[in-house]
């Protein structure tokens, strides 16, 4: 069976038992951000990642149940490392900054 993020085949959520080391570590966020108001996600993804799924990221955390307001997900130019690129690293630090400012 395919597995990604937790969810299956046709969008089936998956047990705990069957979802990827990564899905679980993801499913104990939304009960975190539940019990903390305050609580915010930041995610910065690169738009030629060969390493991590493109929109992986997102659909991970549409998925979560976390308000979207809380949720700050960013793509920049490059890959993995898209950081390596001045202009994303230029970008992602001032997302970053504006993150940390509640922006």
């Amino acid at each position: 069976m395919m597995k990604l993020n937790g969810f299956g085949p046709a969008g089936r959520l998956l047990a705990a038992d069957e979802r990827t080391p990564a899905a679980r570590r993801c499913a104990i966020v939304p009960s975190r951000a539940a019990a903390n108001g305050d609580f915010r996600v930041f995610a910065a993804t690169g738009y030629h990642d060969l390493t991590t799924t493109f929109y992986g990221v997102e659909h991970t955390f549409n998925h979560s149940g976390i308000p979207r307001d809380r949720l700050t997900l960013k793509n920049y130019f490059g890959g993995h490392m898209m950081y390596l690129n001045e202009a994303s690293l230029a970008a992602l630090s001032a997302d970053i900054r504006a993150f940390i400012r509640g922006r």
